[in-house]
């Protein structure tokens, strides 16, 4: 990739969970994605993708620049090195947080609500 820039990492702790960035053009995605997978296969490590009806580990994020529209961008699976698909997601679950494409805490902190409230049954009886 001779176009990619750099950025400094200054520690990794998981081989299995990690984030990757892109410049916002699907296209830059796309490419990173495969070079990404081709790496992997190389030391013998797979890219969970989507094949068949079996679901993927991998998700792929849009955040719109400020004043934009989630919905104004191709948020369609690609296919990915001849062998299966990555759908995009609005949000996920990424080391116990759930992250949203808003960048706000809001889907994190309803998730941990719900996730609190549960044991006492239905939040409609909770009044």
């Amino acid at each position: 990739m001779r176009d990619a820039s750099s950025s400094e990492l200054w520690t990794s702790l998981f081989a299995d969970d990690c984030v990757l960035l892109f410049q916002p053009r699907r296209d830059e995605l796309i490419r990173g994605s495969s070079h990404i997978f081709a790496h992997l296969r190389k030391f013998g490590l797979c890219m969970h993708v989507v094949r068949g009806d079996t679901a993927s580990k991998t998700e792929a994020m849009y955040v719109p620049p400020p004043r934009t529209a989630y919905e104004a961008a191709d948020t369609s699976r690609f296919y990915i090195d001849g062998t299966g698909f990555i759908d995009f997601c609005e949000k996920f679950k990424y080391l116990g947080s759930m992250l949203h494409y808003s960048l706000t805490c809001d889907a994190d902190v309803d998730k941990r609500i719900a996730s609190a409230t549960a044991p006492f049954g239905p939040e409609e009886h909770l009044s």
